[in-house]
């Protein structure tokens, strides 16, 4: 790659350099999680992913479904919304298990049980609220 400096003349960029960094299995699983986040996001459908620490922890996955503003707008029942709840964490939940397939040491230790919080949010435009959340196998609702 030729680029042209403030003179004119012409250097050659280098852009096959390698550089050497150390990256941690959790660094690399939150960037593995944040790109898939990026790959999938719609207007339809689309998650979120937050992180307590830097430290390996406790990670938010937040799901955001178009179809959750419909069910909450006609009234629907706790146990409607459920079903479609538990198909959303169930897909989160394998999505993220596949990319923890190829990162040994974490893939033995983290729970995605114990270690993931996902919570089913109602987008409003300018922010989200909380419709539920999937915390230790148990499914908690706000009060209302």
């Amino acid at each position: 790659m030729n680029m042209t400096n403030i003179k004119g003349k012409r250097k050659k960029l280098q852009v096959n350099k390698k550089i050497k960094f150390d990256v941690s299995e959790w660094d690399w699983f939150k960037l593995q999680l944040e790109l898939y986040a990026l790959k999938y996001c719609a207007e339809m459908y689309s998650v979120s992913f937050y992180f307590e620490s830097d430290r390996q922890g406790r990670i938010l996955c937040r799901i955001f479904g178009k179809h959750a503003e419909t069910m909450l707008a006609n009234n629907a029942t706790r146990t409607e919304q459920l079903e479609y709840y538990k198909d959303w964490v169930g897909k989160e939940r394998q999505a993220i298990s596949e990319i923890l397939k190829s990162i040994p040491l974490l893939n033995k230790t983290f729970d995605l049980e114990k270690n993931v919080v996902y919570q089913i949010m109602y987008s409003y435009g300018m922010g989200a609220t909380l419709i539920c959340e999937f915390k230790g196998g148990k499914v908690i609702w706000p009060p209302k």
